[in-house]
């Protein structure tokens, strides 16, 4: 879907299969479908031993979420801003 949709494209982190280890098959991150998960919850989950940390993004993955997020043509002004406040993005 992506590949073949430019506009779409723009609004994704796209790692091909392979690309990062984590990502063994073709992988769109879509800015517009981020599921916010508190802090908290994650280290209580780690704690109890329920979450594994398997593998760090690369370094870019930060700049290359901005800029989907900055691209996406799904995401109205409103829901940019509120992302981008949840992410800790300045706008």
């Amino acid at each position: 879907m992506y590949r073949n949709n430019k506009d779409a494209m723009a609004g994704v982190v796209y790692y091909r299969g392979g690309e990062i280890t984590a990502f063994p098959e073709d992988t769109a991150i879509q800015a517009d479908n981020c599921v916010p998960i508190p802090h908290g919850e994650l280290s209580e989950a780690k704690a109890n031993g329920r979450l594994e940390i398997r593998e760090v993004l690369p370094e870019d993955f930060e700049n290359r979420l901005r800029r989907a997020v900055d691209n996406s043509v799904t995401l109205d002004n409103l829901k940019r801003k509120r992302l981008c406040d949840l992410l800790g993005f300045t706008t």
